[in-house]
């Protein structure tokens, strides 16, 4: 369940200061080509409009994405490329048609314990900017049982149109 806290500052003053529910994503990852240390995944995902759009908290629209994923195994790290399509329906006049590149690697410090980075980039919503935003992610993942992994991180921007700091929380179920 995503949950948003914003607070913006002008000056260093507050100016604005708000937090909520936001758009709920339901993704799942299909590993359709397997071949020694080297695998391809379609990720298609579908977001519901549960966020207030009015407050920024959403899109107001149901919207869909399909990711391609390319994953490589080389020890003591695997690497993943994520390169990806989001329909960006929405009640904010933003761009509809959105990408997202992003390489990410990880590696086992302990037998059930992962250390994962992530720096990519994705369209600037804003039809008025053509510089897109920029991250950098960095965060742990523990796996709980064969099929239940928790993960925890932080997400910071690299440039003006990436949020500045957000906290990650997650959970993947395999089956």
């Amino acid at each position: 369940m995503p949950y948003l806290w914003i607070e913006e500052k002008m000056e260093g003053v507050p100016a604005l200061r708000d937090d909520g529910i936001c758009d709920i994503s339901l993704e799942l990852k299909w590993r359709f080509y397997e071949k020694e240390k080297f695998s391809l995944a379609l990720k298609p995902g579908i977001t519901f409009p549960t966020g207030d759009d009015e407050k920024g908290m959403g899109a107001g629209k149901l919207t869909g994405s399909l990711f391609l994923i390319a994953t490589s195994e080389v020890a003591p790290c695997t690497f993943h490329l994520n390169l990806g399509y989001a329909g960006n329906e929405n009640t904010l006049g933003e761009r509809e048609d959105m990408w997202h590149l992003s390489l990410a690697g990880e590696m086992g410090i302990m037998e059930k314990v992962k250390i994962v980075a992530n720096i990519g980039a994705e369209r600037n919503p804003d039809r008025e900017s053509d510089t897109h935003p920029a991250f950098i992610l960095g965060g742990i993942v523990c796996s709980v049982s064969e099929n239940l992994d928790v993960d925890f991180g932080a997400k910071a921007g690299l440039n003006k149109p990436e949020t500045d700091w957000t906290i990650l929380a997650g959970m993947a179920v395999r089956f």
